[in-house]
Parts: C-alpha cells; structure tokens; sequence
C-alpha cells in the first residue's frame, strides 16, 4: 500500500506499481488519505489487516 508523497499524481509511478503487483502476484494499492502531508490518516504498525484491491477495501482484524 503506497500513500501520497506528493501534491500531483504520477501516471509514471501509478503505470510501476501495477506492473510491480502483477510482477510478484501481491496485491498493491495506492490512496492519497495516508502518507506525507496534512490531514492524513495514519496506518496502525503490527496490525493484522486484508487488503482487498479488487474491492477497494482494507478491513484491520480483531487482535
């Protein structure tokens, strides 16, 4: 899961992500509510979690 570094959008980098999930058969996804900046959300370290890409989902598990 890679968040927003940036205040613009790279196709570029969007295009590599796809072929480095397709290149290793993982799931990878890319959202602009978590990451650098102001305002985001932040990810729980050592959670247990399902990403869910062809749902567009991340559900965190019970501990």
């Amino acid at each position: 899961m890679f968040g927003n570094y940036s205040d613009t959008l790279s196709q570029l980098l969007l295009g590599r992500l796809e072929r480095f999930g397709r290149k290793h058969s993982i799931p990878v996804a890319y959202c602009d509510d978590f990451g650098h900046g102001k305002n985001h959300a932040i990810l729980p370290a050592g959670c247990r979690a399902v990403l869910d890409t062809k749902n567009k989902t991340l559900r965190f598990l019970p501990s």
